[in-house]
């Protein structure tokens, strides 16, 4: 087995072609809805890895910010 870090339309597409056995890294309903719509049905959806989770931007609790904005002053 050979484990491959990728970006997502590389990911996507390789495992919609066949060249890519699986991923773990779906985030699914909304994240890579757009891939899913694409390709689900060359894809079979194996079920939640993961529940709860969230993505987004984290900065260290020293870093005097409240909001995205205010990092292009930082």
């Amino acid at each position: 087995m050979t484990a491959l870090q990728v970006e997502i339309g590389p990911m996507w597409t390789g495992v919609a072609g066949g060249s890519v056995d699986a991923t773990a890294a779906a985030w699914l309903p909304l994240t890579h809805a757009d891939y899913w719509a694409k390709d689900k049905a060359q894809v079979d959806d194996i079920g939640t890895s993961m529940t709860g989770v969230m993505s987004g931007l984290v900065v260290p609790s020293y870093v005097p910010i409240d909001s995205i904005e205010d990092l292009k002053t930082q």
